[in-house]
């Protein structure tokens, strides 16, 4: 008897499952308007910070952004409520410059410093992997 992954709604409330519940009932909207079609894929983004750092510790949380290396991820909480918004790949260092890629607006290769300095007030979190 094969045995399927129970339903989401059965899944352990945790506060990243609360908040993608929110946003399924259509509360809360990460990103656009909630549809069949709507990705949680922001959602995600909190939930891979506890699997990563808490859980299976298969990351080191970095002192500094420029301490970020290739294939390192940088995360975001923008509204600095304690919720990680966004993750980002570090997908090449360039003398001494950690440059980025992420899905908003098909980003490739965007220097660190630029993306600090247009978020001022964005809360960083850079982990080794």
């Amino acid at each position: 008897m094969s045995h399927s992954p129970r339903p989401w709604r059965d899944r352990p409330r945790t506060r990243a499952n609360a908040a993608a519940a929110r946003c399924r009932r259509g509360v809360v909207r990460f990103y656009g308007p909630t549809s069949l079609w709507t990705s949680y894929t922001w959602g995600g983004a909190e939930n891979w910070y506890w699997f990563a750092i808490k859980h299976s510790k298969r990351t080191k949380a970095l002192r500094n952004v420029d301490d970020l290396l290739a294939s390192d991820v940088l995360q975001a909480d923008r509204n600095r409520n304690n919720v990680i918004d966004h993750s980002m790949f570090v997908t090449k260092k360039y003398r001494g410059m950690p440059y980025l890629t992420y899905h908003s607006s098909n980003t490739h290769n965007k220097p660190v410093s630029t993306l600090v300095s247009d978020h001022p007030n964005t809360w960083w979190y850079a982990h080794r992997t």
